[in-house]
């Protein structure tokens, strides 16, 4: 997220916050972003942090199939939780392209059948796509913040 890949990172545990800004039509937006540990020990604190979210980026890893199956899990608790949640699932190690196991087209064909309409593949080692992710998940946020911005109430007045 800063630019910077550590060789020796270890999957989360548990839940990690951090914040990026990325650059929306020449706009400043700052996401705060909560990882969420994709084991599925984890997935009982998933509808919680879904409540009041404005969106989500389901990752897996192209070089491990079994990290794809777990997106129907994980799509069925976050729609549950808020129903209309703009996602975009990102494959991760796109660096290691000679050992892929996931393709484009099983991914879209997944994706599809949840409403997911983007996917893309980065690459935290060499930062390919990473900043356009934020910004494809940005720019669906704004999206969906402003089609669900609650109208304000007109004030009533009492005339005598």
């Amino acid at each position: 997220m800063n630019g910077t890949f550590l060789e020796d990172t270890h999957i989360t545990i548990g839940i990690q916050l951090h914040a990026k800004e990325v650059s929306v039509d020449n706009e400043k937006v700052l996401l705060q972003i909560w990882d969420l540990g994709g084991e599925e020990r984890f997935r009982f604190i998933l509808p919680q942090y879904c409540i009041g979210a404005s969106g989500g980026i389901f990752m897996y890893d192209l070089t491990s199939p079994h990290t794809l199956f777990h997106l129907k899990e994980w799509m069925e608790v976050i729609k549950e939780a808020e129903a209309d949640l703009p996602i975009i699932v990102a494959g991760t190690k796109a660096d290691l392209v000679p050992y892929r196991k996931v393709y484009p087209g099983e991914v879209i064909e997944l994706a599809s059948k949840f409403g997911i309409t983007e996917t893309i593949e980065v690459s935290s080692k060499t930062g390919d796509n990473v900043e356009e992710l934020f910004e494809m998940i940005a720019r669906q946020m704004i999206g969906y913040c402003s089609a669900n911005i609650s109208q304000p109430v007109p004030l009533q007045t009492k005339s005598n």
